[in-house]
């Protein structure tokens, strides 16, 4: 039966599952380069449909089931890739949804996509370039960095590494007093991943797919708060030794690059 026009005419209704709206933490908005999305399952990697407007747009489907597992990423390593496994609603569960709440916040995904090696941020920004490796000197892959001011504990940046260990740390402004600012500034960073790396089943996957090994993060319930697709929640069994954290003297205004690497050992 149709819904909106008479039976003698064919109706085809497609109706949104999830949206995904992917955001730049530096510009503190929607990204402004291109990026893949993909849903992981059969056929292995298909493609969410691309807006223009840097907006994707999943629709509902017979194969889609309680959740999908949805990989982002672009070629030029500007953004680090991720995986995210993300709850759905049934279509009678979000229409209901919608109407009662008069909303489709359920229905919007908002993934923050860290800067990668590529990334090039403007001449005022406080950061560091680095790179986390093992004992034997190989990357830390898809590796994590947290940075916190040493009085108080307070975080003042993230990043996510690649798959060559390589990070790009942008601080943000430390709260205030600002008269405490000192330039040097002094800064904890700590460094996590898998302390064991893990093995390619088979042994070609990497061949197959270099990315095989990201990690798959869980995110929050359609509608709830997501600190995970914010990048604040670390993947399960990310840790840190005490090599893997230093304490770094930033520059006001630059970008740190060169220094040593940070170890997992």
């Amino acid at each position: 039966m149709n819904q909106f026009v008479a039976e003698s005419y064919t109706e085809r209704i497609d109706k949104l599952a999830v949206g995904f709206e992917p955001l730049d933490p530096l510009l503190g908005g929607r990204l402004t380069r291109a990026v893949r999305m993909e849903v992981e399952g059969n056929p292995p990697r298909a493609a969410i449909d691309r807006h223009h407007s840097c907006l994707h747009v999943l629709l509902y489907q017979p194969s889609l089931k309680d959740s999908v597992v949805v990989r982002v990423w672009e070629a030029s390593r500007w953004y680090v890739p991720r995986r995210m496994r993300i709850p759905l609603l049934t279509a009678a569960e979000a229409e209901l949804r919608q109407v009662t709440q008069k909303t489709v916040a359920h229905r919007v995904r908002r993934p923050v996509l860290f800067p990668g090696a590529a990334y090039d941020a403007n001449g005022s920004s406080t950061g560091l370039r680095g790179r986390v490796v093992r004992g034997d000197g190989s990357p830390v892959r898809w590796a994590r960095i947290e940075a916190r001011l040493p009085v108080g504990n307070v975080l003042v940046g993230r990043a996510h590494g690649d798959d060559r260990g390589e990070f790009f740390l942008l601080l943000a402004a430390p709260p205030p007093p600002a008269t405490d600012l000192t330039d040097p500034l002094n800064v904890r960073v700590t460094a996590f991943g898998r302390l064991v790396p893990p093995v390619p089943v088979p042994p070609d996957l990497p061949g197959e797919d270099p990315w095989w090994d990201l990690p798959e993060e869980q995110l929050a319930a359609p509608g709830d708060p997501d600190p995970a697709a914010a990048g604040e929640v670390m993947p399960a069994g990310w840790a840190s030794t005490a090599a893997s954290t230093r304490i770094i003297p930033f520059r006001l205004g630059r970008v740190l690059s060169g220094v040593d690497d940070f170890k997992l050992v």
